[in-house]
C-alpha cells in the first residue's frame, strides 16, 4: 500500500503571536491560575493556528490564534461543567440577546464576553460573502456542540452516520477551510469535494489519537468506539481499516489537486495552502501536542 507524506510548516510568527495571545488570555482571565497556564502552554495550544497557517501575516495570524485559543477554551469547559450552564452558555452564542443572561459567577462568562469580541475581529477578514458564510459555518460548529452536549448528558449513543456528519462540524474544520478563502475569489464550486475530504481526513485521524482518552469518559463521540459498538469488531481490525481509509483520501486528495488541477482550475497556491493546513493539523494533533493523549494516575500515556 502507497503512503503519502504531507507537507509541514511552521508560521515563523508563532513563538511572538504566542506570547501576545498568553498575555491577553491573562489579562482577560481566560485563564486564572499557573496550572491552567502551565497547561495550555503544555499542549502547545497556540501553536495549531502557526501549523495550519503557515503563511499567514502576523496581525491576521494573531486574531486567528485567539480564536481558536477560544475554542480549546470551550471544548474544555464544556467537558467539565454542568449541563445546564453548558447548555445556556452555547444558547448564548447562538442568540447574542442573551449574552447578558449569563452569570458572572458562570465559568462561560468571560469566554462569552471574550469570544464576542473575537469573532467580531475575525468576520472583518473577509468581504460581506465571506462573512456571511463564515457565521454560517459558526453556526453549524454551536448547533454541533449542543448536539453532542444533548447525547452525553441524556446518555444516548448516536447514529454512525450522524455522528460522522455532525462531527465535521463540531470539529471546527470548516472554520479553517474558510480562512484560506479570503484571498480566493474564483476557486470553482467542486472544491467542496476537496474540503470534505480534508475534513474526513481531519475528523478521522483525531478520533483515532483519541480513543483511549474518549473510551475512558465513556463518550461515544468518536468514530471507532461507534464501529465497535455497532459491528462488534476489535479495535484492532477497526484501527486496521480506518488507517487504510485515511490513506485512501489522502491519495484522492492528492489526486484531485494536482493531477487535475488544469482541468479543474484550481490554484497551486491555494492548493499548497490546502495541503499545508492538513499536514499541519495532523503533525500538531500527532507530534505537537499530548493533548489526546490517555491519562491514567494522573500520567500520560502517548
Amino acid at each position: 500500500m502507497k503512503t503519502y507524506a504531507l507537507p509541514v510548516s511552521l508560521n515563523i510568527h508563532t513563538p511572538g503571536i504566542n506570547a501576545l495571545v498568553m498575555d491577553w488570555a491573562v489579562k482577560t482571565t481566560l485563564l486564572t491560575d499557573e496550572a491552567e497556564i502551565s497547561l495550555v502552554e503544555k499542549q502547545r495550544i497556540n501553536w495549531f493556528a502557526g501549523y495550519l497557517f503557515p503563511e499567514m501575516d502576523e496581525i491576521t495570524l494573531e486574531s486567528v490564534m485567539k480564536f481558536f485559543f477560544c475554542l480549546f477554551r470551550m471544548d474544555d469547559l464544556l467537558d467539565h461543567t454542568s449541563f445546564p450552564v453548558s447548555k445556556e452558555f452555547l444558547d448564548t452564542l447562538l442568540d447574542q440577546g442573551r449574552r447578558h443572561t449569563v452569570s458572572q459567577n458562570s465559568p462561560y462568562y468571560t469566554l462569552v464576553n471574550e469570544l464576542e469580541k473575537v469573532l467580531y475581529g475575525m468576520i472583518g477578514l473577509g468581504d460581506g460573502i465571506w462573512q456571511n458564510t463564515f457565521l454560517s459555518f459558526w453556526r453549524e460548529y454551536v448547533d454541533a456542540q449542543s448536539w453532542e452536549l444533548h447525547n452525553r448528558e441524556n446518555k444516548l449513543i448516536p447514529d454512525l452516520k450522524e455522528y460522522q456528519i455532525s462531527r465535521l462540524d463540531s470539529s471546527g474544520v470548516y472554520l479553517a477551510l474558510h480562512l484560506l478563502k479570503r484571498e480566493w475569489k474564483y476557486i470553482p464550486c467542486s472544491i467542496a469535494i476537496a474540503e470534505q475530504k480534508i475534513a474526513r481526513i481531519i475528523c478521522l485521524s483525531n478520533d483515532i489519537k483519541s480513543m483511549e482518552k474518549e473510551k475512558n469518559a465513556k463518550d461515544f463521540h468518536n468514530e471507532l468506539l461507534l464501529l465497535k459498538y455497532h459491528t462488534g469488531c476489535s479495535e484492532l481490525k477497526i484501527k486496521e481499516y480506518l488507517r487504510t481509509q485515511l490513506n485512501t483520501l489522502i491519495g484522492q486528495l492528492e489526486f484531485l489537486l494536482f493531477s487535475k488541477k488544469q482541468d479543474e482550475m484550481y490554484s497551486m497556491a491555494w492548493s499548497r495552502q490546502l495541503m499545508l493546513l492538513l499536514g499541519g493539523c495532523l503533525y500538531w494533533s500527532e507530534e505537537g501536542t499530548p493533548r489526546y493523549a490517555t491519562v491514567i494516575n494522573g500520567v500520560v500515556k502517548e
